[in-house]
């Protein structure tokens, strides 16, 4: 487990600080989407955690064990996969695994065998012998990867390991750390892509701007903003009719011709709704139900977009 309280950090010379009272709990075996937008202190936190940043104050604990107290055995915990690419390139893939296995501090009797391994799981057995620097986008993330997993990690961050890959390594790297999560290991993991948190994570933290606004199970902090309706009406965009039925149902104006109501209390806003469309006798072309997506949460929360 990992616990996070109040902690802050500030680079020198930024006029707001990196991690703003950031409070996190992160549970064995659980995967962890860190969302945001860049700047929002999401790679910050994943080194702060490791001790890789000195944080200003706050407290990091990891499996029972004070970061101040043991920064050491804190770190032997985690695996890391950064973004860009954390491999010497005039190096082959076999030398790079052999040198970070001896790194790592991994035996040399069961270096060969743990390469082997994370060879496997990241499909790098026909590069071995390629220099690392002239392997393709997606195969570096590989690569990546498979070092990260080196002396299996109980704890892995990935700090968006497929920003800018082709779609096939993309679809590889999620399917990887699917069966790595299925294994037990406790993933953080950030990303800007939506479709990623909500299919890999069982748990998602929000920040923004150094900030931690909100954290929870994906039912947990979706349930922050309220489910909606939204109606789309056969009328031209210019209808009053429409901005009529969003301000007597505390709604908005969605698209040319359509609302979206927050629909907190089910029977009441069925209600409400049938007398308005009445009364207005607007023609309705199309009805959705449903909870808002981590996009829209995200906006709610922030009053911005994810990718700013």
């Amino acid at each position: 487990m990992i616990e996070v309280r109040g902690v802050v950090k500030h680079h020198r010379g930024a006029p707001l600080p990196a991690l703003d009272g950031i409070d996190l709990t992160v549970p064995e075996g659980a995967l962890v989407g860190l969302l945001g937008p860049n700047g929002a202190g999401k790679s910050t936190l994943l080194l702060t955690l490791m001790g890789l940043v000195e944080r200003d104050r706050g407290v990091v604990e990891v499996d029972g064990l004070d970061l101040d107290q043991h920064p050491r055995a804190v770190r032997a915990r985690f695996g890391l996969v950064p973004q860009k690419p954390a491999f010497y390139p005039p190096m082959t893939v076999r030398e790079n695994l052999q040198l970070f296995a001896a790194l790592r501090g991994i035996r040399r009797s069961r270096r060969g065998q743990d390469i082997q391994r994370v060879v496997e799981v990241a499909d790098l057995s026909g590069w071995m012998g390629r220099r690392a620097g002239t392997l393709s986008g997606g195969a570096q993330c590989r690569l990546n990867l498979a070092i990260g997993l080196l002396g299996r990690p109980p704890i892995l961050a990935l700090d968006e390991p497929t920003a800018g890959v082709d779609p096939q390594s993309r679809r590889f790297i999620l399917q990887a750390v699917k069966e790595i999560r299925d294994e037990g290991t406790t993933i953080l993991f950030t990303s800007h892509y939506l479709e990623e948190i909500a299919s890999l994570c069982t748990r998602v933290a929000v920040l923004d701007q150094g900030r931690m606004v909100a954290s929870g199970s994906i039912d947990e902090v979706t349930a922050l903003q309220p489910a909606v309706i939204s109606l789309r009406f056969g009328v031209g965009p210019g209808d009053p009719r429409i901005d009529e039925v969003a301000e007597a149902l505390g709604g908005r104006r969605v698209m040319e011709s359509g609302v979206e109501i927050p629909f907190r209390d089910p029977g009441h806003t069925l209600v409400a709704l049938g007398q308005v469309l009445a009364r207005l006798e607007l023609p309705l072309c199309a009805v959705r139900y449903g909870s808002r997506d981590l996009e829209e949460l995200f906006f709610h929360l922030t009053g911005r977009g994810l990718h700013r």
